[in-house]
């Protein structure tokens, strides 16, 4: 049951107590591409998730509205923001991707409505490849291959592992 009086739990944009939040929707897409194949059927082979978007409906009528509606404005410069929904759910790396105010007459002088879409920012990870021949591997000629173990392999090593594995095989 939930406590009137205290101990609610609070949502929060960049650290920012959100008074009400009148609707949420969260929109999760994944794209996935479509090919025809000889006889017209359709496949698809390959899924790519997208970022996912947040949309709020914000009613702010507390004595603090107007101080928040400039740091809600300060956040639509493409800062990283994380938000906190009472339920105890953490949206991390989003940025407001739009935010808009609406003055309606009951709230003309106590308060806003403000739209905001979040959305999440996916962060890249560089990928490293790894090389590795068998020390075992022999060549055309009857040479031993150069080994690129884990530790050691650059893009030089690499380089040259290719190298004299052609030259080998060319003779």
């Amino acid at each position: 049951m939930l406590n009137v009086f205290g101990n609610q739990k609070k949502s929060y944009l960049n650290g920012i107590e959100i008074e009400v939040i009148s609707s949420k929707v969260i929109n999760r897409e994944v794209e996935v591409t479509s090919r025809r194949v000889e006889k017209g059927f359709v496949i698809s082979d390959t899924a790519r998730k997208q970022p996912y978007t947040i949309d709020l409906e914000i009613i702010d009528n507390s004595d603090s509205w107007e101080y928040n509606r400039e740091e809600f404005r300060k956040l639509t410069d493409g800062i990283t923001t994380t938000f906190i929904y009472s339920n105890g759910e953490i949206h991390e790396n989003m940025i407001v991707e739009s935010f808009q105010e609406q003055f309606k007459v009951e709230q003309s002088k106590r308060g806003a409505t403000y739209q905001i879409r979040l959305k999440e920012v996916i962060k890249g990870v560089k990928a490293e490849k790894v090389f590795k021949i068998a020390p075992q591997a022999k060549v055309a000629t009857g040479r031993q291959n150069q080994v690129a173990t884990q530790e050691t392999a650059t893009k030089t090593q690499e380089t040259q592992v290719k190298k004299s594995a052609l030259m080998a095989l060319i003779g």
